[in-house]
Order: structure tokens, then sequence, then C-alpha cells
């Protein structure tokens, strides 16, 4: 069996159509659709990759499917398991651009709101239709060669096979579109297990450059959650595809958290620029209809306890590491997919383990009081961004709101604890440069439990 060269699959030039800035991180794409109108929908669909050979609908079909769809099931709703694959490439500019450096299958039962993700490994070795042996994130570059965006397709039916699932959906991402997506949010929190430095992470210009992460809460930029995410040749037994797919799981948790927040589902200004920043780097064949369906079971999905796997090799895992035509490869035990299969299968009928559920440890939070952040301007979403500003230093927000009176010139604080949190006001104030009033008026008193408020000036605009 002859293996595929990779050195053939090489950067093609961009297809023409925009496609849909579809979010690779799903369940994030459909928040932001929750707080779209259709109308921002249907408009945005010129951006939509369609199959290759599939004509464009035009808009008024697109109109008449959103507004007739929502009776309709998506696929795999009628047998209770929704199975979307997540492709992570290196895209156009970075060495073997198609092959697939992040695979997950992200799967949904809608009938009890539980959602897993299943990491598989890069280096594992499939039956190629058409091109024999070869290591599984080749499947995308190999189908992208023979026709412009067919690589998910025929990933969607290797992978499919082998875990003996329907694949219905899939989303592939580059990695200039995650580092985008971080960017855009601001920043997002990782908390790092083990500290670790890899000596060998790629640079784009083909050299090697070394990366430190430290263990502890790490605040991250787009650039710095990449790097965390592809490292591949950390100490500290962080060296492993295993232990990057653990780190890519956590990572995609965090990111989820900050679209979450207020500063971004309700500042329609940035959820534009995600969705422009994006709409080169995304494909789907996911449609309008079916993402306004998917939409409505997100805030239904048990995020909490979202359930994580890993297929490993070592004493307890599916796989063992070996060697075919000179490379490492990873291969079934007793040449089966049969233990795979029966993980993926079972995944929501088995008790998951605690290492199944990624719950990092909690940033200390003594003696913090209950902080209101209030918007005392005119300005659309000064509150919601405060609060971000102020989370990223540290500080725990309970509440946003905006205040009984607008037209605040200066942001000033309210002591309503007669000074029991004295060291955190006198820091509050001085971080916000802000006017401390020890004495709050009646009405704050009666209409609010917090133990500081903050109302937001125009001098923070």
């Amino acid at each position: 069996m002859e293996e595929i060269k990779t050195n053939l699959l090489q950067p093609q030039i961009k297809p023409k159509r925009k496609i849909w800035p579809f979010i690779f991180l799903f369940f994030v794409i459909l928040i932001i659709l929750g707080i779209t109108n259709v109308t921002a929908s249907v408009l945005s669909l010129s951006k939509i990759s369609y199959k290759p050979g599939e004509n464009k609908p035009s808009f008024f079909t697109q109109l008449k499917n959103l507004v007739i769809s929502p009776d309709k099931t998506i696929k795999g709703e009628k047998d209770n398991r929704i199975n979307i694959l997540l492709l992570g490439i290196g895209g156009e500019g970075h060495d073997g651009a198609y092959l697939s450096d992040t695979i997950i299958l992200l799967s949904i039962q809608p009938s009890t709101n539980q959602i897993a993700a299943v990491s598989i490994p890069r280096d594992l070795l499939v039956d190629i239709p058409g091109y024999g042996y070869s290591k599984i994130n080749a499947a995308n570059a190999i189908g992208e060669k023979k026709e412009k965006g067919n690589g998910p397709i025929l990933a969607s039916t290797v992978i499919g096979k082998i875990i003996n699932q329907p694949i219905q959906y899939y989303i592939r991402a580059d990695f200039k579109a995650f580092q985008e997506l971080v960017d855009e949010v601001g920043k997002i929190n990782i908390y790092v297990d083990k500290s670790f430095t890899d000596y060998q992470f790629p640079t784009e210009d083909y050299k090697y450059q070394t990366v430190t992460f430290e263990k502890g809460w790490q605040e991250m930029t787009g650039k710095k959650a990449l790097e965390y995410s592809r490292s591949r040749h950390g100490n500290n037994g962080e060296g492993s595809d295993f232990a990057r797919s653990r780190r890519q799981q956590k990572v995609i948790l965090a990111l989820k958290d900050e679209v979450l927040s207020a500063y971004t589902i309700f500042n329609p200004g940035k959820i534009n620029s995600i969705l422009n920043s994006l709409s080169n780097h995304i494909q789907t064949n996911i449609e309008p209809w079916e993402m306004i369906n998917l939409m409505k079971l997100a805030p239904k999905l048990d995020y909490e306890n979202m359930i994580n796997k890993v297929i490993d090799a070592g004493p307890n895992g599916s796989l063992l590491e070996t060697s075919y035509n000179g490379a490492s490869v990873l291969v079934t035990k007793n040449d089966s997919f049969d233990e795979i299969q029966h993980l993926i299968s079972s995944i929501f009928s088995t008790t998951p383990s605690a290492k199944d559920i990624i719950i990092p440890p909690k940033p200390a939070n003594k003696n913090q009081p209950k902080i209101e952040v209030q918007n005392g301007t005119w300005i659309l979403g000064l509150a919601a961004t405060a609060k971000a500003d102020l989370e990223s230093k540290g500080y725990i927000i309970s509440t946003i709101g905006n205040a009984k009176t607008r037209g605040l010139t200066k942001t000033t604080i309210y002591d309503m604890t007669n000074s029991r949190y004295k060291d955190q006001i006198e820091k509050l104030k001085n971080d916000l440069q802000a006017d401390l009033i020890k004495q709050p008026p009646q009405y704050l008193i009666s209409s609010s439990t917090a133990d500081i408020i903050i109302i937001i000036g125009e001098d923070k605009k």
C-alpha cells in the first residue's frame, strides 16, 4: 500500500464565492444567530459555501425556506443524535494547508440536551477510498485536491465509516479564523494544568520558536491561544497529540464563555465584526434554516456537564503507536474499530468519568464584594464593556444594567456597606479613576443588594 505524499497537497486558489461566516465552534454561532434577526441572516446568505456543483438558491427562495422551515427537523434529530464534524486546518500560507490539524466530533442528544466532544487523533491510520492507507488528517486534503470544497465531504465519509455513525454536518475553519475570533471577543481565560515549554513550535516561515505556558489561570490573545492549542512538542507530559486534544477542548469551552458574555452578545457591532472577519475562513454544509433550528437547541444544551473524550493510546486507550512507511502512526488494537465505535455510540448512556468533564478550578473568591455595574450614559453597551474590562482585572461582577439617571460625566463608585470592603473599593477607585461616594442615595439602597455599585460615566466611553 502506497503512502500518500503530502507535498502534493499544496495551497490552492481561493474560491470566488464567499462562504457563510459560520464559526467552527457551533454553539458560538448559534448564540450569535439567536440575537440577530432573520433579515440579517438572509442578507448574509450570499456568503454560504454550497456543495460542489450545487446552484445557489435565489434570495426569495432562501427567505421562503427560513420562513416556512421552522417545523422541519434537522438531520439526526429524529434519531436523537446530531453529529457535527469540526475540522481545523492551517489554511493558505501554512505547510500542509489542508491537512486537518484538529478533528473533533461534536454530538448532541436532543432528548436530554446532552452534548459531547470526541477528539480523533490526526495520526490515526485509515483506509481512504481510492487512495489506500494514510493518516486520517489527509482525508480533507485529498478530497480538496480532487475537487475544491470536497475536502470536508470526504473527511466526513471516512470518519463516519470508522466510527459507524452518520455525520450529518461539517464545519471547517482555518487557523486564521480561530485566531481572529479570539481577538474579536478580546481575550480568553484558560486554566493551564501544568507548566510546559515547546522548543519546536513552527513559525510561518517554516522555522521554529519557543513557546512557554505557566501553570494556573492565563489570559490569552488569539495568537497565544492558537499556540496553546497547536503545541505538539511540549515537555512535562504535554508533548503528545492526546494532551494537545485536551487543550483544544479546554480552549473551545473558554471561547464559548467569552462569546456568551454580555460584552459580546449584546454588542451588535462586535457580532458584525466577528462575522465579517471570518467570512473567508469557514466552510460548512449547514443550511440557513438548519442554522435557525440548531439555534433553538443551543440555549437548552447542558454545557456545564459537556462530555469530553480523547481517543488515545496507552494501557487504557483504544490505540497503539507504530510506524507505517517510515512515518509514526496510530492503529487500533486487534485491527478493529469496534472499541472506538462502542465508545462513541454509548457516549450518552455511559456515566462519564471525572476526566471526561472539563471543570477548571475557580479563581480565588475569598471576601469578594458583590459588585454591580450600571450604565450612567446613553452610550449603548458601556456597562457590558466595563464589566469585561473589570473582569479581566480579576474583579467579579454580579450584575449589569442601566442607571436610573443618565448623562453622568464622571464614573462614580457607591460604597453600600459602610467601608466593609475598604481595600477593594480603594483599588477600584484607582483602577477606574472614579469618584467615591460613601453615602449612597436612598433609591440605590432600596433597589439593589450589591455591596458596591459602579455607575459608568462618559469618561469611560
